[in-house]
């Protein structure tokens, strides 16, 4: 290859990265705190839902972990306000993580 081929080789290949970035959309991971005895319970309602990707126990506090993903943030945010709602047993410690572009 030449030096001229092996330059447009690199910049076809960062476009192609930029554009896998752009159609990942976004996401948002929620750590949860809930109430004993519930936690199965509200990964299983969750489990399912438009949008949910990971909805894992954890040990200790918080102790339930839920990814959300969407198009955009408009889309991920209508996504993530019935996920909230349908939990029992959410206690104070509710973290919302949004992933940043890269």
């Amino acid at each position: 290859m030449t030096d001229n081929t092996q330059v447009m080789s690199r910049e076809a290949d960062k476009s192609k990265a930029g554009k896998n970035i752009v159609e990942m959309g976004s996401r948002v991971y929620v750590l949860l705190s809930i109430c004993d005895g519930k936690t199965r319970q509200a990964a299983q309602a969750v489990k399912g839902m438009p949008g949910i990707t990971i909805a894992d126990l954890l040990e200790g506090d918080p102790n339930l972990l839920l990814m959300v993903e969407a198009a955009d943030r408009l889309e991920l945010a209508g996504l993530l306000m019935p996920v909230l709602s349908v939990l029992d047993g959410i206690t104070e410690d509710l973290r919302v993580l949004v992933n940043s572009s890269v």
